[in-house]
């Protein structure tokens, strides 16, 4: 269902996150705010928004060999952004990309 939204509004975030092997740390950031996962996960974090495109970056740190088998970040009980099977080649792995409030279902307005 689509959402109308405003820069200031506070909304909630799901992190869902499966790893094969070992990684040692990582950071989500959703509009330059960290969400901090409990055993791989986050549900309904709240967040400000800050404007379309909402900017994500996520890092992780990891051993050679290991891999990101599932990462989601839902909005609106939308799934916009997924990756799965990201194997490490080094020891880090740093996704940074700006994703369109159109994506989780929702649309920015200006109206107060």
């Amino acid at each position: 269902m689509t959402k109308l939204v405003k820069i200031g509004d506070k909304i909630p975030v799901t992190v869902i996150l499966e790893f094969e092997g070992t990684v040692r740390n990582h950071a989500i950031l959703v509009e330059n705010q960290l969400i901090p996962t409990i055993n791989n996960e986050r549900k309904d974090f709240e967040i400000t928004l800050d404007g379309d495109p909402m900017q994500i970056l996520a890092r992780f740190k990891g051993v050679r060999g290991s891999k990101i088998s599932k990462f989601e970040i839902s909005i609106n009980n939308k799934t916009g952004v997924k990756f799965s099977d990201l194997k490490f080649k080094l020891e880090e792995i740093e996704i940074k990309l700006p994703v369109k409030y159109s994506k989780f279902d929702l649309i920015e307005t200006s109206e107060t």
